[in-house]
């Protein structure tokens, strides 16, 4: 049987393969040929919920920069709900690993119905929502196995930058070396490495027995990692966590710390907030006795380093996959099987899904 953990450690390959030139190719191919037949866009709107919208979120900023455009990521249900969106929309990008979420296509029938091109971001082409859009741009990783997405967060974390790679050259932009695809393949390309290193975090049976109340607080980028741990450990873990950017968690989050509470900073060494973040940890280890900073530099006390060299803005296809291992490991100690659905009435009565 396939668990999480086994997820987690194939996406050297399952993400690697994705990334191959052939595979790059051939997946890009209709929204390339989708942007030739439309007008320039002006502005991008990305609806995505969970941890697609984690994922696509973390990327934002990165794509930002290598287009030049605004992006918009939403809650699907909010522009249903609401619609108020920019009037320059001129692209309209649809998440969903599954292609099922029903806000989702909520969201993106209502984009077709304004006259919107619609892109699908999905591992599914013949889902529901690839069939809806106007050009599908495939994960690359086929079908997951388990319930709780890792493989998915990456492939859909490195899709995003390669779509936002592709807009850039249809709008006739240079991409900066290293925020480019080959860029892209290097991070992916360090995943063995990172997977090793990772294993300070999620071997330190302190760190794991302890987990009661767990903050995870980033900056940058990694704002949407920390809301993917959050995610993460909240659907696999079944304890409080709460994810947050730094500066945000220092206006009123930080006033609930206690002494037995599990503090869990990331830190991408040489970005903007990378000294506030080590100060913050010097600070948190004050008041909590468990506080740990997740980092792409070097290990040292309360640091466990993945010793890699990636750009800020692609830090998060790095940074992610500790977390991913740690929800793992502490819902293991705690007992849980992930292969059962804590709720199996949820999607039925909620209507989550479509089929």
């Amino acid at each position: 049987m396939t668990t999480m953990w086994d997820c987690v450690q194939d996406q050297p390959a399952r993400v690697g393969a994705s990334l191959e030139f052939a595979s790059v190719s051939a997946r890009l191919a209709p929204l390339r040929e989708l942007l030739e037949r439309i007008d320039r866009p002006q502005h991008v709107l990305v609806l995505a919920t969970g941890s697609s919208s984690n994922a696509v979120s973390a990327m934002k900023l990165h794509v930002e920069h290598v287009t030049g455009l605004p992006v918009t990521v939403v809650e699907p249900t909010l522009y249903v709900q609401y619609g108020t969106v920019q009037d320059d929309i001129g692209l309209v990008i649809a998440v969903s690993q599954r292609g099922t979420s029903s806000s989702t296509l909520a969201g993106s029938q209502i984009a077709k119905q304004s006259g919107l091109p619609l892109v699908a971001l999905t591992a599914v082409a013949d889902s529901p929502l690839g069939r809806l859009a106007d050009a599908v741009v495939d994960l690359g990783i086929g079908d997951e196995a388990v319930l709780y997405s890792t493989i998915g967060v990456t492939a859909t974390m490195a899709t995003t930058a390669l779509v936002g790679i592709e807009i850039a050259r249809s709008l006739g932009r240079a991409v900066d070396p290293g925020l480019d695809a080959d860029g892209i393949r290097r991070v992916v390309a360090l995943y063995p490495q990172i997977l090793d290193r990772a294993r300070e975090l999620v071997d330190d049976t302190v760190l794991v027995e302890s987990a009661r109340r767990v903050s995870v607080v980033g900056s940058g980028p990694n704002v949407w990692t920390a809301l993917e741990a959050e995610t993460k450990i909240a659907e696999t873990c079944r304890i409080p966590v709460q994810g947050a950017e730094l500066e945000a968690f220092m206006h009123g989050p930080i006033f609930e710390l206690q002494r037995d509470h599990t503090v869990l900073l990331i830190d991408a060494e040489g970005s903007p907030a990378s000294a506030r973040t080590r100060q913050f940890a010097e600070f948190a280890a004050r008041h909590c006795d468990h506080v740990v900073t997740v980092s792409t530099g070097a290990s040292g006390p309360a640091v466990v380093g993945l010793d890699v060299e990636v750009p800020d803005l692609l830090s998060p296809l790095a940074l992610v996959l500790p977390f991913q291992m740690y929800s793992w490991r502490v819902s293991q100690h705690r007992g849980i099987d992930l292969t059962v659905s804590e709720f199996d009435d949820f999607d039925d009565f909620m209507r989550t899904k479509v089929s």
